[in-house]
Formats: C-alpha cells, sequence, structure tokens
C-alpha cells in the first residue's frame, strides 16, 4: 500500500497537472508559435506513427520530439494513435503526460480522444465488450483524463458512470467483469469512490475498537476532486456488485462441495472415481480459485471483511476442521467469519443418491402444469380430493397380520421407535389392523399356460369401464390400445416422458387411466427394466392424475400380501417383479416410505426362502435411498442390523443366501476404512481394454515386510545409499515365494522411483541378480512385457511408464543384467510393430500424430547407445539409425504433419539429431523419405545376399519321423547340425549374435542348434517336399537325474579334464611303417604328371585321368609268409577317394611350381645383386692394348673337373 507522503506528493501533482490543464483554453500559443516549428510531412507522419507503439520507456523521446513539431492538423491522428495503441497499466501515467501536453497546445484534441471513448465504451445492456484487456486499460485512461482535466468532466463521467453500470448490471452472476472493476478501485477508487475514505474509517474503527464518526477520520484526507455525490453513487454500485459477488461465492462453494462429496462417496465405494469427474471437480476447483482471489481482493479494497475457506462441509457430517473426511475435502466459504462445522453421522450427511445422473433420473421431472394447458386437468381436480382420501387406505392393506400368531410382533416393533419418523410415517401407527382373509378375494390365479403370474381380477368398478368404454368412441379405444402396446418399447427417459405428456394429452379420462394403472401392474415378470421407467411415468403423472399412483401402489401392497400369506416357493420372478417395482415407487416418492419399511420388516420376520430373496431385491432397490434419507434412516438401520444378526443366527443358512444378503446390506451401508478398522493404503492400478485405459483406485494393505521392502526401493534408494539397500535387500527371506513375488514386483515398477534413479535401480538388480539370478530373469520379463503392452494400448496415460521402462531396460544393458540382442529386438519392435510403413497409410497402433516411439528409441540410446562402438553391436547399430531414421522422416512426411495447422514439433527433430550426432559424428542424415528408404533398401539387398550365400552350406538331414541315428555313422550324425553352427556363427541366421543368451532371446524365431544336450531331431523335410524351405522341429528329452546321476557325472567331467590335460602335454608321434614298398611295384604304381608339352612314354603305366569313368588303385597286402600282393582296384572317378586323390596330387603340383618359382626369382635377384656391385665399382681407363684384348675372343680352355654354371652363363649379360 502507499504511504502516506506518496499520497499527498500525487495529489499535489495531480492537482498541479489538472490546473494547467483547465487553463490551457486560455494559454495555448498563438499562429506565429507554429510557424517557428518543425511542419515536414515525414516527420510529423513519423510521430504519429510511433505513438501507436508508445511505451513508458518512450515518454522522454516522444515529449521531446513533441516539443518542435507543428501538429496542428495532426490532433485527431494523435487521439487515435493513442487510443489504437496496445498500451499496459503501467504505460498510463506516460500516456497522462503526453495527451496534457497535447491538449494544453491543441484544442481538438480532447475532443478526439472523447469521441473515441464514445464510441468504443459500451451504453446498453445487450453491447459486447471485443477485448476485455484493453477495455480495462482504457477504463483507467479515461478516469485518470478526468482526473487531469483533459476531458471536459460532465461528458466525460456521463462514458464513465455509463460503462461501470453496464459491468455491474450485466454480470451478477458469472462475475466475469470482477477483475476490470478491481482495477478501476486499485488506480481510480480513492477518486471515484472515496475508497481512501472508508479505509481508514475501517483502520480507526479496529484500532478503536467501536465505530468512529466520519468527521474524526476525514482531518488527512484532502479535498476530493470529483463531487461527492458522484462518489457516493459510484460506492453504492461497487457495494451492489459485492454483494451479488458473496451469494456467486457462496453458491460456487456449494456446488463444489456437492462435487466433492460426490467424488469422496465413489471414492469410498466404488474404489475409483471416473475420469471426467475428477476433471470436471479439478476444472470447478481452479476456477473457485480465482474467484476467491478476485473476491478477496475487491472486499480489501472496499473495505469489506475478507471470504475466508475452512475445510469441511457444515451441511453435512462428513468434515470437521481438520479435514479428516477423507482425500476429497470440502470447502466452506462465509463473508468474514469462518464457520464452524458440525460432526454428525457419515450415512445420514450422505446424499441419497449415487450420482448425478442417478439423481437427475428421480428428481428432474417434467411439469406438466407448466407445459400443458388447465383445461386437460378440470375433470382430476374433482378426483384428486377422492384420491387423497384414499391414500390412507392404502396402508391398512401392509399391516402384518401374519406375524400376529407369535409373540414376536413386541419385540420386532419395539426395536423401532416409530417416533424418529416423519409426518408421512406417523399414519402408519393410526391405522388398526383390520384386514381380514377376505380381503384376499380379489387375487385370482390368471389361467396362463405357464400359471405363474398373479393378476388382479376386475374390480367392481369394472362396470364402470365397460360401460365408459361403450360411450366412448372407437377411436379413443384404439389410441389406448396402441398406446398400452408401445408401454414395452419405453426405454429411456425421453420416451416415457413423452409418453406421459401424450397420455395427458389425448388419453386422459378416468377407464384410461384404469387401464394404465392395470397395464403397468402386469409387466412381464422378466422385464425388470422397465420398472424405473414405469414409476418415473406414474412421478410425472402424479402432480396432475394423484389417483394412478394411489391405484397401482394398492394394487401392489395387495398383490405383496398375496405372495407372502401362500408360502410357497414358486413364482420366484413375480415375487422379484412386485418388490423392486415397490423400491422403483419409492425412490420417486409415490410409494410411502414407511409401508415400504413395513413390508421389509414382514420378510425380515420369516427370513428364509423367498422371502431372503424378495427382501434383498426391496433393499437392493430402494435401500440405499432408505438409509441416507434422514426420516428413514434410524428404522432402516434397525431393521439391517436385524437382518445381520438373523444371518449370524442361521447356522444352515445357504452360501447364495449368506452372500444376497451381505451385497443388500453393504449396498445399503457401504464400508468404509475407518469402519473396517483398515488403514487406508490406495492403490493406483491402470486397467486396459482394448477400447479404453482407466485409471483405478482400490484400497489394500500391506504387511510391515511389504512396506519394508517399498521403503528400501522406492524411498531409500539413491546414488549413495545403493549398496547399503543392496545389503539389506540380501538379508530378506529369499526363500519365501511371497518375499520373492513382492521384490520382483517392486523391481519391476521403475515409475515408482525417481527418474535419476533409474540408474540405482538397474545397479540394485544386477547386484541381487548375482546372487538370485531368477530374480534378474522375471524382473526382465515383467519389463519388456510392459513395454509390449505400451506399444499395443498406445494411450497416453502410459506414457511416463514406457519412457521409465525404455531407461530401465538401457540400465540394465548398462549393468549387464541383458545382452544386445534383447536391446536391439526392442528398438526394433519400435519402428516395426503396427508400423504400416508408407507416409500416407495410418495404422490404429502407431497413428501418424503419436511421436512417441522416436523418443523410446532416443531415450535407449541415449542411455546405452555408447557401448555399441566396436564389433559386432557396432554394425548392428548403424544398420539400425537406418531403420529409425526411415520411421522418423515417414512420421514427418505424414499428411498430419504436412499442414500449416500442425507443423511437425521441433523437439522431436532435435532428440532425434542429438542422438544421432552423439552416436555416430559422421552421421549423414537423409533429406526425403524416399532417400532413408532406398538406403533401407540397399542394406537389406546387400544382407539378403549374404545370407542366401550362407544358406547354400546348409544341407537337410534326410531322416524321416522317429527314425534313430546310426551309432556308428558319426559323421552323418553331426555334419548337418554343425554347419548350421556354423552359419550361425558366421551371422548367416541371426545377424550375427551368437552366444546362450542370444540364442535364447530369439528362441522364438530361431531353430536351436543339435549340439544341445536336450534337443533330438524329429522331422527334417526332403528336397522333393512342397516346401523347399529348411525347416526343423525340435523335441526335448528331459530326463530326471538322481542324486547317483550327478555324483557319477561330475566323476566323468574330472576325469575327462584330467585325460584332455594329459593329452595336451603328450607329444605326437608319427607311426611308422612295418613294411617297406618294394621298388619295382613303386614304380609300376608310380604316376607320372603329364606337362602340357610333354606325352607320356611309360605305355604300361595308365594315369587316372586317362579313363573318364574309373581310376585305378593298387593294394598292398600281405599274404602267407609275409608274401607281398597288389590289387588293382577300379574307382569311380566321383567318389570321395578318387576327388581326394585328385585334389592331394594338384595340391603337390602347385607346391612344386611354387618352389620352382621361388628358386627361379631368387637366382634372378641374386645375379642381378652381382652385377650391381660391378657397375658400382666406378669406371677406369683402357689402353688400346687393353681394347684389343678385350675384343679378342677368349681360347676355350677344357676345365677340369665339374663345370662351373656361373661361369658358363655369365657372359651372356655382357652381350
Amino acid at each position: 500500500k502507499p504511504q502516506p507522503e506518496d499520497d499527498a506528493s500525487r495529489y499535489r501533482r495531480k492537482l498541479e497537472l489538472r490546473q494547467k490543464n483547465l487553463a490551457a483554453a486560455s494559454n495555448r500559443p498563438d499562429e506565429s508559435f507554429f510557424r517557428k516549428l518543425d511542419s515536414n510531412l515525414k516527420k510529423n507522419t513519423a510521430f504519429v506513427k510511433k505513438l501507436k507503439s508508445f511505451t513508458e520507456q518512450q515518454r522522454d523521446s516522444i515529449v521531446r520530439d513533441f516539443g518542435g513539431l507543428n501538429l496542428s492538423k495532426y490532433a485527431a491522428e494523435m487521439a487515435s494513435s493513442i487510443t489504437e495503441a496496445k498500451l499496459k497499466l503501467s504505460d498510463v501515467p506516460a500516456v497522462i503526460d503526453v495527451c496534457s501536453l497535447a491538449h494544453q497546445r491543441y484544442a481538438d484534441f480532447a475532443p478526439a480522444l472523447l469521441d473515441y471513448f464514445k464510441k468504443t465504451f459500451p451504453r446498453r445492456k445487450d453491447e459486447k465488450i471485443a477485448n476485455i484487456s484493453k477495455f480495462r486499460v482504457d477504463l483507467r485512461l479515461l478516469a485518470e483524463l478526468i482526473l487531469c482535466g483533459v476531458l471536459p468532466e460532465k461528458e466525460a463521467l456521463s462514458v464513465l458512470g455509463a460503462a461501470l453500470n453496464y459491468l455491474v448490471q450485466t454480470d451478477k452472476e458469472e462475475h466475469i467483469n470482477l477483475a476490470i472493476i478491481n482495477t478501476f478501485c486499485k488506480y481510480c477508487g480513492d477518486d471515484f469512490a472515496a475508497l481512501a475514505l472508508h479505509r481508514k474509517r475501517r483502520a480507526a474503527a479496529s484500532s478503536t475498537g467501536g465505530p468512529t464518526s466520519v468527521t474524526n477520520n476525514t482531518t488527512a484526507i484532502a479535498a476530493p476532486i470529483i463531487n461527492v455525490d458522484h462518489q457516493k453513487k459510484v460506492y453504492n454500485l461497487l457495494c451492489d456488485y459485492f454483494q451479488s459477488l458473496q451469494r456467486h461465492v457462496q453458491r460456487s462453494q456449494r456446488e463444489l462441495q456437492k462435487m466433492e462429496r460426490q467424488n469422496r462417496w465413489q471414492y469410498e465405494n466404488k474404489g475409483e472415481v471416473h475420469p471426467d469427474a475428477v476433471q470436471r471437480l479439478d476444472e470447478a476447483k481452479a476456477n473457485f480459485d480465482k474467484l476467491f482471489a478476485n473476491a478477496n481482493m475487491f472486499a480489501e479494497l472496499l473495505s469489506k471483511e475478507r471470504f475466508q475457506m475452512v475445510v469441511g462441509d457444515p451441511t453435512d457430517g462428513t468434515g470437521d476442521a481438520t479435514g479428516s473426511s477423507g482425500d476429497f475435502r470440502s470447502v466452506v466459504v462465509q463473508t468474514g467469519v469462518a464457520s464452524q462445522t458440525a460432526t454428525g453421522d457419515n450415512s445420514v450427511a450422505e446424499s441419497v443418491w449415487e450420482d448425478e445422473d442417478t439423481r437427475m433420473f428421480y428428481e428432474t421431472l417434467p411439469e406438466l402444469r407448466a407445459m400443458l394447458p388447465s383445461i386437460l386437468f378440470k375433470d382430476v381436480e374433482g378426483a384428486s380430493t377422492a384420491a387423497v382420501a384414499a391414500a390412507a387406505d392404502v396402508s391398512s392393506l401392509v399391516e402384518d397380520e401374519v406375524i400376529t400368531e407369535s409373540d414376536e410382533v413386541s419385540a420386532v416393533t419395539s426395536d423401532v421407535d416409530m417416533k424418529e419418523l416423519g409426518p408421512e410415517d406417523e399414519k402408519l401407527d393410526k391405522i388398526a389392523p383390520t384386514e381380514s382373509d377376505n380381503d384376499d378375494q380379489n387375487l385370482v390365479m390368471s389361467g396362463g399356460e405357464d400359471g405363474d403370474e398373479a393378476k388382479l381380477s376386475e374390480p367392481p368398478e369394472a362396470e364402470d369401464e365397460v360401460e365408459g368404454d361403450k360411450c366412448s368412441g372407437s377411436t379413443l379405444r384404439q389410441m389406448m390400445e396402441t398406446f398400452v402396446s408401445q408401454l414395452p418399447n419405453l426405454i429411456n427417459r425421453d420416451m416415457i416422458d413423452q409418453a406421459a405428456i401424450d397420455f395427458v394429452t389425448n388419453l386422459n379420462t378416468k377407464t384410461n387411466r384404469k387401464r394404465l394403472v392395470k397395464a403397468m401392474f402386469n409387466v412381464h415378470r422378466t422385464r425388470l427394466d422397465l420398472l424405473p421407467f414405469y414409476s418415473r411415468l406414474v412421478a410425472t403423472l402424479n402432480p396432475v392424475m394423484p389417483d394412478v399412483g394411489i391405484e397401482l401402489c394398492k394394487m401392489l401392497i395387495a398383490n405383496f400380501r398375496h405372495q407372502v400369506r401362500k408360502k410357497d416357493q414358486i413364482l420366484i420372478e413375480t415375487k422379484v417383479k412386485i418388490v423392486r417395482f415397490i423400491g422403483e415407487l419409492v425412490k420417486f416418492r409415490i410409494f410411502p416410505k414407511s409401508e415400504a419399511l413395513h413390508c421389509l420388516k414382514i420378510l425380515l420376520f420369516d427370513l428364509r426362502h423367498h422371502n431372503i430373496d424378495m427382501a434383498c431385491n426391496l433393499l437392493d432397490s430402494c435401500g440405499y435411498f432408505l438409509y441416507h434419507s434422514p426420516d428413514s434412516y434410524q428404522k432402516t438401520k434397525v431393521l439391517l442390523e436385524q437382518m445381520m444378526r438373523k444371518r449370524q443366527a442361521a447356522l444352515h443358512l445357504d452360501q447364495r443366501y449368506q452372500l444376497m444378503i451381505n451385497n443388500a446390506y453393504y449396498t445399503c451401508n457401504p464400508p468404509t476404512a475407518g469402519s473396517a478398522g483398515l488403514t487406508p493404503k490406495v492403490r493406483w492400478c491402470v486397467v486396459i481394454t482394448p477400447n479404453s485405459v482407466n485409471l483405478t483406485t482400490f484400497q489394500i494393505e500391506r504387511t510391515s515386510m511389504q512396506e519394508y521392502i517399498r521403503k528400501l526401493v522406492f524411498v531409500d534408494l539413491s546414488k549413495i545409499t545403493v549398496e547399503r539397500v543392496l545389503v539389506q535387500i540380501r538379508k530378506l527371506d529369499w526363500d519365501d515365494p511371497a518375499v520373492v513375488r513382492y521384490a520382483v514386483h517392486c523391481l519391476s515398477q521403475p515409475w515408482n522411483v525417481k527418474y535419476n534413479c533409474i540408474q540405482w535401480l538397474a545397479s540394485l538388480l544386477a547386484g541381487i541378480m548375482y546372487y538370485y539370478d531368477k530374480v534378474g530373469y522375471q524382473v526382465v520379463d515383467n519389463i519388456l512385457e510392459e513395454i509390449r503392452i505400451g506399444m499395443e494400448v498406445n494411450h497416453h496415460k502410459l506414457n511416463q511408464r514406457r519412457i521409465c521402462c525404455m531407461k530401465y531396460l538401457g540400465e540394465m544393458y548398462n549393468y549387464r543384467v541383458v545382452d544386445s540382442a534383447i536391446i536391439f529386438n526392442v528398438l526394433y519392435s519400435l519402428v516395426t510393430f503396427g508400423v504400416v510403413g508408407e507416409p500416407k497409410a495410418s495404422s490404429p497402433i502407431d497413428p501418424p500424430e503419436h511421436l512417441l516411439r522416436i523418443r523410446l528409441a532416443c531415450i535407449v540410446l541415449d542411455t546405452c547407445g555408447a557401448y555399441f562402438d566396436r564389433g559386432t553391436s557396432r554394425k548392428k547399430l548403424d544398420c539400425y539409425l537406418l531403420y529409425l531414421q526411415r520411421y522418423w522422416l515417414m512420421k514427418k512426411s505424414s499428411e498430419f504433419w504436412s499442414s500449416a495447422e500442425h507443423p511437425f514439433p521441433a523437439e522431436v527433430d532435435y532428440v532425434f539429431l542429438e542422438t544421432i550426432e552423439h552416436l555416430r559424428h559422421n552421421f549423414k542424415p537423409a533429406e526425403s523419405f524416399e532417400e532413408a528408404s532406398k538406403k533401407v533398401k540397399d542394406l537389406e539387398a546387400e544382407y539378403k545376399s549374404k545370407v542366401e550365400s550362407a544358406l547354400k552350406f546348409v544341407q537337410p538331414i534326410e531322416h524321416e519321423v522317429g527314425e534313430c541315428m546310426p551309432a556308428d555313422d558319426e559323421e552323418g550324425e553331426f555334419a548337418g547340425p554343425r554347419r548350421l553352427e556354423d552359419a550361425d556363427e558366421e551371422g548367416g541366421f541371426n545377424g550375427g549374435t551368437t552366444g546362450s543368451q542370444d540364442g535364447a532371446s530369439q528362441g522364438s524365431r530361431e531353430p536351436r542348434s543339435l549340439s544341445q544336450k536336450d534337443a533330438w531331431p524329429v522331422r527334417l523335410p526332403n528336397d522333393d517336399e512342397e516346401d523347399t524351405g529348411l525347416t526343423v522341429h525340435w523335441k526335448n528329452a528331459e530326463t530326471n537325474r538322481t542324486l547317483e546321476d550327478e555324483d557319477f557325472m561330475k566323476e566323468f567331467d574330472t576325469m575327462m579334464a584330467e585325460m584332455m590335460q594329459q593329452r595336451a602335454s603328450d607329444q605326437l608321434k608319427v607311426p611308422q611303417v612295418e613294411f617297406t614298398v618294394p621298388t619295382n611295384v613303386r614304380a609300376k604304381a608310380n604316376v607320372k604328371t603329364k606337362f602340357e608339352d610333354e606325352e607320356v612314354k611309360d605305355e604300361g603305366v595308365q594315369s587316372p585321368t586317362e579313363n573318364n569313368d574309373t581310376v585305378n588303385f593298387y593294394l598292398m597286402t600281405k599274404g602267407k609268409g609275409s608274401k607281398l600282393t597288389l590289387k588293382t582296384l577300379k574307382i569311380p572317378v566321383s567318389s570321395d577317394f578318387a576327388l581326394a586323390l585328385k585334389d592331394r596330387e594338384e595340391a603337390e603340383l602347385r607346391e612344386k611350381e611354387k618352389m620352382k618359382q621361388l628358386t627361379l626369382d631368387m637366382s634372378r635377384r641374386m645375379e642381378e645383386e652381382e652385377i650391381a656391385e660391378i657397375e658400382g665399382s666406378g669406371p677406369r681407363a683402357f689402353s688400346a692394348a687393353d681394347q684389343k684384348k678385350a675384343n679378342q675372343q677368349p681360347r676355350f680352355q677344357h676345365q677340369k673337373g665339374a663345370p662351373n654354371p656361373h661361369e658358363i652363363f655369365s657372359n651372356r649379360w655382357f652381350r
């Protein structure tokens, strides 16, 4: 609040400015003054445009420019520019200074401003404010201009008064203009409404403890600028607005309180609150908070008592001052003083209706008297008196004559204090039991084929009915028959309301009313769904035709007594129909509550067999209404307690009946956490259906061990406490399945911990998995299931859970809980599951507008992608980035994001590009979806060729189903599976992933290797079958090993390890041939290699290649006396042995050629080195004799001994 000296200085400055403006008319400069100023058109136009963007910071520059310009012809333009400028409240003082300067110099400026306010300000109630924010600034600007004397006071005050009157008179219900009025009171209220005077008066009254006269408190108040009469009028107008605001705040509080009460009831009784109801409550709370804040500000400005808010509800007993009524708390607002909440019984204070729709169905009825002319009810007015008089006879039919034979009548009736009932119920006690057995003469069984429907025979008035039908025309009779035949088809509220209007308009006769009652009474026993609508029809007609409801009640009571007195165990559906019809009429307040409770008391007296069904259906129909109605609460409570006591006393009561009684009791009186003696622990659960995802709450009770586990995982876990938490977790009883199950449950919920603690949750899981590996497998399984569900449902309520699960999965890879195969399977599922692959196509699982999968993939890559930097993991990531890029561009190219209304979010682009930049610095993103698709197709073509080349080595095993492998054919048994293993190791089947974990992760798609101990082939298709692909089915052969088998396997493994170690240390000895091959035999069997320019000279020796079909093979054996024998064998060329022999000869030939070439190369290199040495010795001078001697040929001399090849061939290099 401003200080007194600030108020005084502001007042003095305002008076000085006002005096200058009022004297401006006589002090304006003459024409000679304006000739000295600059009249440049360009500068004047620029100045006028500058006023349109006026701010407080520009005040000095504008005042300086204004002093040097001649704006005589631009006064109207200046006024228009100032009024069109987008001003703020802080700019108003600067605008006042500029307007004062313009007014003091130009006489046309002030009228132009006033004309603007007259045109733009509303004066009539039917006018609307176009821009509320600008109107708030303009209202203050107008008031300040009046105070400063720029505008004429008389005309400007009329405009201001009309505007204030419009704001108040047109907004007494919703108070939308409260913010505008608060702004006016804050800045101009002291001058126009004397708010400072009232503020100081209140301060003086509070300091002295009593009221103070005005004269004692106005000594420090300066003389007002505005007339006191005008100030009083404005203040009274504001006080009138404040009174309407009080009513609005209290009304809004009651509505908010009602919504909170309904939500609390749904939460306590149904375990959940509908999301729409929660949303409506949040919106109502936000609106109320805004209204409450503005209302308190307005009250403070007017020096009124502030609105106060306390927790609780004085209208019911559900709350107290501490707010212990539950999670949904009510708000009580009063003016000045906080209300004290009264506590009471929670059941009585609750609403009599379960929800708002039910209340509207039973209470919101069409008013026929207001909708239809009164002439339609003239014949009903006389009958109404007789009908009301006959209503007293209805209760006489329900006196419990059945229980007069027993002394328990007094005990039953003493349990219920009839004085606690209302006046409507007291008439039941005044009527003596006068009915006799002859009262049942009107009840006869109809002669239908079923024989199970109890109907009323025509009463004595039937003669009048027949007589009336004869008098009425055939048209009316046909219309009534049509109306009755259409009654079973009226299955909604609008249809039954229209039927009531049609009946009153066209069929309102005494005969037709009786026929209508009988038609509704004889509704089929299985059409229980029509009873609420028939009861609504009776309730709608009751204000104008009370005889319809009374007659129907008499018939229902008579039939009820008839069914109870017969005590037979048939017609159960008819009995249920009767009691449910009574219950529906009770809720419409047609059937008296006391009579319904009396019927319940009759049924409870003999609570067995069909009486249990009738009592439970009666309570299920109207028990909640009776229990929560103040006038019937006590009696209903006593009867319910009596019913529960009888249920407990009945030792041999059927289980079905026990369940029915419990359901009926808790329908009337739903249990609460406090009544059950439990501490409410609310748990939220996401209920996923094919069409929706609902957030459901339910109450559970956790054990102390479960609470401790939750505290360790969800509360204590952090970077510095992860080791301590792991130690405490290891101390749990891991042999207890319940503890293990709950620990897995908590470790599988990363969304319950802080996002920055998910890393330490994965670290904790890795530490637990070191000791209990099964826990890790279960947690990983749960996380993968959550990810899969998120992709299948794709609902925004699961987005945070999906993000946490992806982060958790990446951290688990960092801590080596999962391997790369699982990571890449999840990543590929994000860009392939439910994805159409074309920008123009749409998928219900992954619509174009959903971009969360891109963010999920980037979260995983940001978390663990840095470790995919070498080996096969790097190649896998390079391949995946191309698929992710195609998915990103597919989303970006969809028609949904191509319009200007829905541009593609830049945040998604930044997330993707930053992730790519972090992982691959040299990765160049594609420019279009077509370019990305081309890169993916090229990648697939490259790997497809590699897979096809690898599949050439895969041969199916040719064995029939059930055929066992030959024991002596080891090579045939393992040839096929080994090739499968080799192909798998080279990446031909699973993209290069190996290892047991990789195979396990892809076990649903890949056949397991035959090297596994628990797998045997049972069928491999032949090449001539229709299915040319290799299909392998595996059959597990599990055996139950005993303790002796385990010991044997351990000893066998130890022995094998020792033998292998000993075998590795032994030297390999080449076996010696025991006999030598004779020379003649070796020469005969020698095969001469044929070169290109040679021919075979040995005619007796046949080359293996001479015969195209066979090759000769010599087999040498020992006979008797160690005599060597030589046998000739002809082996086909295509046999393995012949092919191996040919391969060996070719290998030997290649080896010889290689050695020959090496020898020649070595000789040539040595000769070149010698020549280089000779030439490098330098030139020398030759004499003529030397030259002659050099030209002469040397004489040949025979060399003694072996010739030297170097000397022989060395001269050729000098030629």
